[in-house]
């Protein structure tokens, strides 16, 4: 993708003066114009054939997709035409060529920012009682809880210790809960579930990050129709634009390395159990603080509207976080479970006995053995 900041140029305007000056040189064209895009598609003996899509943003111009070699002088005739201040016009390839060098340093620059190592001390003792600290875990900690007193301690003087919460724990039973998870699979039985070989391995109070999602913007997409008219075949493309104005409770376990994430899409933090923060045996520190969290759920969040669409050619939504995250310690319990040789999980929040994620076996199944039957 390639844009004009700023020209002040209409798409209409310049996908016209592209299709004149390709039917000029022996190209047969297709102008399709919408208040969204123009499209031009084009076509010059029995293979070469494409489409240039072009767009208007407020006052920028943005060319689409991949446009081929032997067009670009002719979009950048039309371009130059269109342009009032002609010193400021860039051609196509060469504008290509600086917006690839800027998305590179950007995501360089994106990369350095996220490995740059935390400004945190290493606490051995709690600043409170004096009593040693159970840090654990290969990433050092920002917050931990004393064992002792329960005092929270900040191992990152910079950041100020967000408000906290806690969800007490019920008396559930986990491997029932497991293995209604597991039934509810494809081709799994309750029998077969039952079956399952569980384990609890973890049992702890785990830090969750609250935190609500908002998206804004659009997706457009290309659909291709085929149609014949005489005996000619011909494939278009539509190009269609859907806004997004959504917004999602996503959250965030505040572990580095978490072996899982719950299901934004079917696990709601219970909020209107919330406690107030008081220490109980086994509360993980935490080590993910309010921004890394938050870079997260969002990444999360774009995510799960990416994978309602297909053929995508652009997707400009941005996510923004609503009100103050908030820190939940919810007591988790994970069960694991062999099948078929292989290991999967399911992490049960034992404050609601809600299943937060898990994984459940993908069943072989083999259809050729039910016409068997149904011939005998």
């Amino acid at each position: 993708m390639v844009r004009y900041q700023g020209v002040g140029i209409d798409h209409a305007h310049v996908g016209k003066i592209l299709a004149d000056k390709l039917a000029q040189n022996g190209y047969k064209t297709e102008l399709e114009t919408s208040k969204i895009t123009s499209i031009v598609h084009w076509k010059k003996g029995l293979f070469k054939k494409g489409s240039v899509v072009l767009s208007s943003e407020n006052d920028d111009l943005i060319v689409q997709g991949y446009v081929e070699d032997e067009i670009i002088p002719f979009l950048d005739e039309a371009l130059y035409e269109t342009f009032s201040d002609k010193s400021k016009f860039i051609p196509y390839k060469e504008k290509l060529n600086l917006e690839n060098i800027k998305k590179k340093e950007e995501e360089k620059a994106k990369a350095e920012q996220q490995t740059q190592a935390p400004q945190r001390i290493k606490l051995e003792k709690c600043k409170n009682c004096g009593a040693p600290l159970n840090i654990g875990g290969e990433t050092l900690p920002w917050l931990i809880i004393c064992e002792y007193c329960g005092f929270v301690n900040n191992a990152d003087a910079s950041k100020p210790i967000p408000q906290i919460g806690i969800l007490n724990a019920s008396d559930i039973d986990a491997f029932k809960i497991a293995e209604d998870f597991i039934a509810k699979g494809i081709f799994v039985t309750r029998g077969a579930a039952k079956s399952a070989n569980m384990r609890v391995v973890q049992d702890n109070y785990v830090p969750i990050w609250h935190i609500v999602v908002s998206l804004n913007g659009y997706v457009e997409t290309l659909r291709y129709v085929t149609e014949t008219i005489g005996k000619q075949v011909i494939t278009r493309q539509i190009r269609q634009r859907f806004q997004i104005a959504e917004t999602y409770e996503v959250p965030i376990i505040a572990r580095a390395n978490s072996e899982f994430q719950p299901d934004f899409e079917k696990y709601k933090l219970p909020l209107s159990s919330k406690q107030p923060l008081k220490y109980v045996p086994n509360m993980l520190s935490v080590e993910l603080d309010e921004k890394e969290a938050s870079s997260i759920a969002i990444s999360k969040a774009l995510e799960h509207v990416k994978k309602r669409y297909s053929n995508i050619v652009t997707f400009n939504v941005n996510g923004n976080i609503v009100g103050s995250p908030e820190l939940i310690y919810v007591p988790i319990v994970v069960v694991k479970y062999n099948w078929d040789k292989k290991e999967y999980f399911v992490a049960i929040d034992k404050s609601s006995g809600n299943v937060i994620a898990g994984t459940r076996p993908l069943v072989k199944f083999n259809i050729s053995s039910i016409f068997k039957k149904s011939e005998e």
